[in-house]
């Protein structure tokens, strides 16, 4: 699994390397041809601790924690992965290329009101088949070169993993509902308070981008929406302006 973390060409060289032997080939159309993958991640914090800060969750959901603790327990050529922590935390991990953020929400979404659409019993029945569900283990054949680029492939994701810095903050003062009663769109309000964020630090606009769905339309897919144009400049320079109403 550590070698879908490196840079594509480096991937693609070893998957060619891989599938010199026909038992890698079948282990890799079972991982490629599944709907999606779910990592079960060891706990790493210490026992003690009553609770996790969300910003340790995010960074494991992400990275795993290096390859220290579940690094190695992920699939990042996977649209889906599902993981689930031994703590109970729980999150997604998905590869944006073969769906826009918004695809994978509303999957997401149908999923738990599904969920929510079933009793106890149905999900926790004693006479199900789950005690008697049979797994196979996947095993790949690796040789000494493929062993290198694996080892390669751990030292260079734990660089990233150390590199990546995160942050979770909680707002509670209102929510998109307060907002939609000013009649504002809440993506719109959440970019724009990120342009009057950065022009109060900066004194200029941040360049930025985000996806927008365009799937309800014929060949339709994905677009890009630019927060920084003329209007938001004058926008925020009115919202930094005392005189401003």
């Amino acid at each position: 699994p550590l070698l879908t973390s490196e840079a594509r060409n480096v991937w693609f060289e070893a998957r060619e390397m891989l599938i010199q032997d026909d038992n890698n080939v079948k282990v890799l159309d079972t991982i490629e041809s599944c709907l999606f993958v779910a990592c079960l991640d060891y706990v790493f914090q210490n026992p003690s601790d009553e609770e996790r800060s969300q910003k340790d969750m995010f960074r494991q959901m992400l990275t795993g924690m290096g390859v220290r603790y579940n690094g190695s327990n992920r699939w990042f050529d996977k649209t889906i992965q599902l993981i689930v922590c031994m703590d109970g935390s729980n999150g997604m991990c998905y590869e944006h290329t073969a769906a826009e953020g918004v695809a994978v929400v509303t999957a997401t979404v149908n999923a738990f009101k599904l969920i929510e659409t079933l009793n106890d019993e149905s999900l926790f029945d004693g006479d199900s088949d789950t005690e008697t569900c049979t797994f196979t283990k996947l095993n790949f054949n690796v040789d000494s070169a493929l062993e290198k680029k694996i080892l390669d492939a751990a030292e260079h994701f734990d660089k990233l993993d150390v590199d990546t810095d995160n942050e979770v903050f909680s707002f509670h003062d209102f929510g998109k509902s307060f907002i939609k009663t000013c009649n504002c769109s809440p993506d719109a309000f959440m970019q724009m308070s990120l342009q009057l964020a950065y022009f109060r630090l900066y004194e200029t606009l941040c360049p930025t981008y985000e996806s927008a769905s365009t799937r309800r339309f014929h060949h339709g897919r994905v677009d890009s929406i630019r927060a920084s144009h003329p209007e938001a400049l004058s926008w925020t320079k009115a919202m930094m302006d005392d005189q401003c109403p």
